[in-house]
């Protein structure tokens, strides 16, 4: 802002509108002063003429110097405080693997419903896209059902394929939960992969009853054609989102495009090469437990947790009675993961699991597996991983 510009605050003898008192407000408790003094401020109005004069030229000085700084903080943290809303845990751990992205959005054939982008995050390979919905009909969001799009595609600038979920739109009376997991990958050709890649429908993360409600698309990718392709993460991409659904069906049709670029940071991860044996629990038991194979690689992030081995026939049928008793150990004494088997507590800390398998040769099996947190992980704070009865120290 020019001293011209902050000359002219000083010379109008006006008060401030209510509406620009309260981004004053918002505007200090963003930078942290001392809200008291500024409620003082923009409730002065109250008084007399003479002293009214006197605090608006004060409140419209300190807002013009403050202004540029709350302005450079709000475009590198913008729509930060959404993620509170994604994940549990201390958010501060991923703030550098998170962003606001600068968005075009292209059509939009919903006649009552607006959607943007709020915030960016994930790794190299999994990406979380906040939404942010809202309805321009006058009408509230029930906040007793749940909703999802109908069909989600997700494709970068340089990608041959094209990520998609499951078309419900077309399914009579198909219902989608909040945790749906499905993964597919399209090529151009029309052809279907579904080769270590996911993208879901949309989960509400917030959801007040009112004319908004906040929603995440997740979205993983890894292997093209068997090779490995970390293309999304930096890169230009397109988001398109058709028909918004609910658990009752179909709430509003059209289609909503954004383009925007991953943009968001590293994030920390530790990587594993543990080579032991592992063995997990039957489904159904805690004490039973069945050897599933050769733990090769583990990689852990904030977000997930994703584990590679190599199974024998015998192992691999022995796996696919089993239930993933995978979860991490951390410093405090404290377990995120799945150490029980389907409780409440670990469907709080664990949004999914999946994983794909792979025949290699001599009879073997190449199994990939994700465990996508809803707690995050402190990386810097793990003292040991487990899978089954084998306890991994980091």
């Amino acid at each position: 802002m020019r001293d011209n510009d902050v000359k002219k605050i000083l010379d109008q003898e006006v008060e401030l509108p209510d509406v620009v008192q309260e981004k004053m407000k918002a505007a200090y408790r963003q930078i942290g002063a001392d809200t008291e003094k500024t409620e003082r401020i923009c409730d002065i109005r109250r008084r007399r003429s003479v002293y009214r004069l006197r605090y608006v030229k004060a409140a419209g000085i300190v807002f013009c110097c403050l202004l540029a700084a709350m302005t450079a903080r709000a475009a590198g943290n913008g729509g930060f405080q959404s993620l509170t809303k994604l994940f549990a845990g201390d958010t501060e751990v991923i703030k550098e693997s998170s962003a606001k992205p600068e968005v075009s959005s292209g059509k939009n054939t919903f006649k009552n419903l607006k959607v943007s982008v709020e915030q960016v995050t994930g790794t190299e390979r999994l990406s979380y896209i906040v939404l942010r919905l809202k309805r321009t009909d006058g009408k509230k969001f029930d906040k007793n059902k749940k909703y999802h799009f109908g069909n989600v595609s997700f494709t970068g600038e340089k990608d041959d394929f094209v990520l998609t979920s499951a078309d419900t739109e077309k399914e009579e009376g198909a219902e989608m939960s909040e945790k749906a997991v499905l993964h597919f990958n399209i090529s151009k050709d029309g052809l279907g992969n579904r080769e270590e890649c996911l993208i879901d429908n949309g989960m509400v993360i917030e959801n007040q009853g009112t004319d908004e409600i906040r929603m995440v698309i997740t979205c993983e990718y890894e292997r093209q054609n068997g090779k490995n392709s970390y293309f999304h993460k930096g890169e230009k991409c397109r988001l398109s989102l058709k028909g918004l659904m609910s658990d009752e069906g179909r709430v509003m049709k059209g289609e909503a495009q954004e383009d925007f670029v991953l943009d968001y940071g590293e994030c920390k991860e530790k990587v594993f090469t543990p080579d032991v044996k592992i063995r997990l629990p039957e489904i159904g038991t805690k004490e039973l437990y069945h050897s599933v194979g050769t733990l090769k690689r583990v990689v852990l992030t904030p977000y997930a947790l994703q584990f590679e081995q190599v199974s024998s026939e015998a192992q691999k049928e022995n796996y696919d009675q089993c239930w993933t008793q995978v979860y991490v150990e951390m410093d405090d004494g404290s377990f995120i993961g799945q150490k029980t088997e389907q409780t409440e507590a670990d469907l709080d800390q664990v949004r999914s699991a999946y994983g794909t398998a792979i025949k290699i040769k001599n009879k073997k099996w190449e199994t990939k597996d994700r465990l996508l947190f809803s707690t995050l992980v402190d990386v810097d704070h793990v003292r040991a991983i487990w899978f089954g009865d084998q306890r991994i120290k980091v």
